[in-house]
Formats: structure tokens, sequence, C-alpha cells
């Protein structure tokens, strides 16, 4: 520890002790005169005139982190200007009186020691913030330029993949087919087709959702690899290509993507039949003679869970005026604001028809929902409807080659 002493004379007794315990001492007349290079912990200063406030200030400019004791004369503390100064003067940290200052000094080393602890932990407190700061800066920075090569990936991703979406829906003999596809301003992922096959009987219906547009992408490079001609010869069955995308996605490094729900069903229009399979949440809907039907799936986890599970594939005869439904999980949103399930909104709004009417008038009508949803908020999910009606007459139609 370093103590100043200035104006004043220490007895031997206390500088004797000050020394044995290890503490430097400097002794100085007056003020003016040069202190010593090194930074005093405590400062003993006894003001040689009725206004110190000056020479305290200067003290405390000199010296910023120093303990400032001033030691008043008695005759000074007689003068009103004098305590005045005193008490104005907000650079020292204790005051002494002569005589007997030397009896508080000991109470005051204690306190600059304190002092003195403090002020280098708030030395360094501020030393680490300056680290901090700039540290965040850093990374702020860094996240600032992630975040935009993330959108900008995202942005890509959506940009393909709705490039990619079919442009016109086929016709089918005997059924009527309305599709509706609208993207989230999020990382909601849609995909869907639906494909003639060479017999011109059949017709391939694939629907995915996923929660990110990197999952969509995947599935994508997946389906490139297969031309929709071959779809008969090397998939004869829903089930088939199910497992065939399910063993592609697990091959793929595809970590830390968001599961993908997958629909793929074949409706042989000669047969009226529609078989199915069906990965993760997507659920199909029958609307028949007024009544629902949630067709019979058997729970299977999201395509890129496992890499060996039993799909199985199902099987519905279809009827005329049937109303089939498929649509991904962001049509829940705009359902449930209205109603607390979303089925249940979905069956209440097909029971104002007493048969199955035209796919694209239900279309609508759901859209309108819709509408009244992003008003308030926008989609934080991917939408798509893919709706089929049995026709009156597909029964004779389908017999038409």
């Amino acid at each position: 520890m370093r103590i100043l002493f200035i104006g004043l004379s220490p007895e031997s007794r206390l500088q004797q002790a000050l020394l044995a315990n290890g503490v430097s001492l400097k002794v100085q007349k007056r003020l003016a005169e040069p202190s010593s290079a090194e930074t005093p912990d405590l400062i003993a200063f006894a003001p040689s005139g009725h206004a110190p406030i000056r020479a305290i200030q200067r003290l405390r400019k000199r010296f910023p982190e120093a303990w400032i004791a001033v030691v008043a004369k008695q005759k000074f503390l007689k003068s009103a200007s004098f305590q005045n100064s005193l008490l104005s003067c907000r650079e020292k940290d204790d005051v002494w009186v002569e005589p007997g200052w030397q009896q508080m000094f000991w109470f005051s080393v204690q306190r600059a020691l304190e002092q003195r602890k403090l002020s280098r932990e708030l030395r360094s407190l501020r030393e680490e913030w300056k680290v901090l700061k700039k540290h965040y800066t850093e990374l702020s920075h860094s996240s600032d330029k992630l975040i935009a090569q993330l959108e900008k990936d995202v942005s890509l991703a959506s940009n393909i993949q709705r490039t990619l979406l079919p442009k016109i829906s086929p016709e089918i003999p005997g059924i009527s087919v309305a599709v509706k596809y609208i993207p989230a301003a999020g990382l909601g992922g849609d995909y869907y087709d639906i494909f003639e096959f060479g017999d011109r009987k059949r017709f391939g219906v694939i629907m995915a959702d996923s929660k990110t547009h990197g999952m969509a992408a995947v599935l994508l490079s997946v389906l490139l690899k297969v031309r929709i001609e071959e779809m008969k010869e090397r998939f004869p069955d829903s089930r088939s290509f199910m497992e065939f995308i399910n063993r592609e996605i697990q091959s793929m490094p595809a970590q830390g993507l968001a599961s993908l729900s997958l629909l793929y069903g074949i409706i042989d229009r000669s047969a009226l039949s529609f078989r199915y399979t069906v990965a993760g949440s997507l659920r199909p809907l029958l609307w028949r003679a007024g009544k629902s039907m949630t067709l019979t799936t058997v729970a299977a986890p999201p395509l890129g869970d496992l890499a060996q599970f039993d799909f199985r594939e199902n099987e519905i005869q279809l009827q005329p005026a049937d109303l089939l439904l498929l649509h991904t999980d962001g049509l829940e949103a705009p359902l449930t604001q209205q109603h607390p399930n979303a089925f249940d909104k979905l069956v209440q709004i097909l029971r104002k028809r007493k048969h199955a009417s035209d796919p694209l008038e239900l279309q609508n009508e759901l859209m309108a929902l819709v509408d009244q949803y992003i008003e308030k908020k926008p989609l934080e999910d991917d939408l798509t409807l893919v709706h089929f009606t049995i026709d009156e007459r597909a029964l004779y139609l389908a017999q038409v080659k």
C-alpha cells in the first residue's frame, strides 16, 4: 500500500508502524511539490487556506483512484466559508480533524484498501465490458450475415420448389380436380404433383408437407431421380414408392432438417379405386352422402425418421358424388380461428352441401377463411389443397377408353 501525506508530519511511531507493515509512504510539505510517480492508495491532505475545494479537485484530477482524506485544522473549522467549501466538495472521501487525526487514520486505511479493491474490480469490469462489447459487435455482424444468407437460401429453395410445382392439373375423365397452393412467409415447404400413368387410366397423387423449404428441396432432389414415366414399372403400388423415398432421404446428408410428411396415392378411374400410403401427419378425408369419412391410415412416422418401417397401403372404393379432400397442415390455422377443432370446422362447411359440389366452389369457401386469417397475420406454413369430385357419370366414363 502507498500513502501520501501532504502538509502533515506524521509522528515517528506512526511512520515506523507503517513501514513495519510494508507500507510505502511519502511526505510532502505542499501540494505544489512534485508527487511520486506511483499512484498512492491513500492521501492525507491538510489544506493551508480557507477555500480547500480547488486544491482537493487538483488532487482528484491527478490521482482519480486514490482515497483522499482532508485533515481540517481547528482554526479553519471556525470559518463558515471553509465549512461550506468542504461540504460542497465531492472529490473528498473523508474528513479528519487536528489534533487527533492520527487516531482516525487507521480506520481510514481499511476503508482506503476496500475502496482501492473496488476501484480495481470496477476497472477490470470496464475492461471486460469493452471486450464483450467488441465480441458482441463482431457476433452481431456475423449473425446479420448468416441471417441474410439463410434468407437467401430459403428464398432460393422456395423459388425452386414453386418452379417445379405443376402449372396445370391434368384432366381426369369422370373426376373433377381443384388445386390451390399458397406459400407462407416462413420456412414451410409443401410439394404436390398429379400425373398420369402410361395406361391413361391411373393417376398418381403426391402431397408433401415439411416445416422447412430445405426438406422440400431434399424431396425434390429425390424425385428428380425418378422419371414420371418410370413410376408404373418401378413402383406398382404406393407402398413401394414410399419405402423408396424413405431410403433415399435416409441416404442423404439431411441432418438437422425437419421431418417430412408424405401422402402418395393412385386413383384408378376404370376401377374407381384409390390406393394410398401415408407417412407423418397428412390425413385424407372422404365426404360421401353428407357424412365425413377419415380414410383409414396406419400410424407411420414422417419420412427420414426411421431407416426401416413397414409402411402399409390402404385402398378405398370410390362412388359417384364422392368428394376426396387432401390438404397439408397449413389449413389448420385458418380453420381454428373460428372453431377450436379444424376437422369439425371443415365438416361444418361440408354439411352445408347436400351433395358433393364442384371442388372449386369448396376451395373458394376455404380460401375466404384463409383470406380472413391472412388479414390478421401471415401464414406460418405453406397451404396446399387438392380436391377430387367423382362425377355422377363416372361409372359410364370409366368404361370409356
